[in-house]
């Protein structure tokens, strides 16, 4: 990728003058592609063992269901995330007793990937705050994480779950572009779905339904 890129880029210095309009596009395009590819290769190097035997595991997994306190579960990834990080001060706001019917281990993983980053984006915020409940709208119930932070452009929100991809708003951040898809494995496992909405800069919601 890197050759690829390095000759592209020579023949656009040393022979722009031939190429044309059309073909100094093209081998732009060419340039902008080999990026994006070395940058998968890049996040395949990184990963770790782990993520990739959880994301094949969370896959192929049958939900054992039973009646599971999500607000407990939550309560146990932040207390974790606040170990982890005892220089962040940050609100969280836990709605109690949101029961579902549903695989405790697979939703952890839900819960471990938005609350994680929930915590994560909100690395560089004056004022942190992160929330988790339940929502009832139009006679179906979902939860919800929501958060401050850096958002993300609406537009782009169909590539939130692809896998090994970040948007150019969380390069700053660590992570392997995993997180995400993991959680929306899980939750298909369910035969749900999970979406997410960013309303203004800043703020960020992510939905689930079981």
């Amino acid at each position: 990728m890197r050759g690829l890129d390095g000759l592209s880029q020579s023949l656009i210095e040393d022979h722009a003058a031939n190429l044309g309009p059309e073909g100094l596009r093209t081998l732009r395009q060419v340039r902008e592609t080999a990026g994006r590819m070395r940058q998968v290769i890049d996040n395949l190097l990184v990963l770790s063992v782990d993520d990739l035997l959880l994301l094949s595991r969370v896959a192929k997994s049958e939900p054992r269901r039973s009646t599971i306190d999500l607000s407990l579960i939550a309560a146990d990834v932040v207390a974790q995330l606040r170990e982890s990080t005892p220089q962040r001060v940050v609100k969280v706001i836990i709605e109690r007793d949101v029961q579902v019917d549903a695989d405790a281990s697979l939703l952890r993983i839900v819960l471990e990937s938005l609350l994680g980053n929930a915590w994560k984006f909100t690395g560089e915020v004056e004022h942190p705050r992160v929330e988790f409940g339940a929502i009832n709208h139009d006679g179906a119930g979902f939860a919800s994480c929501g958060t401050t932070g850096p958002g993300f452009d609406m537009k782009d929100a169909h590539q939130l779950f692809v896998a090994f991809h970040r948007l150019d708003s969380a390069d700053s951040f660590e992570g392997d572009g995993l997180g995400l898809a993991i959680a929306q494995r899980a939750i298909n496992r369910h035969g749900g779905r999970i979406w997410q909405r960013a309303p203004w800069a800043g703020a960020a919601t992510f939905y689930f339904a079981l």
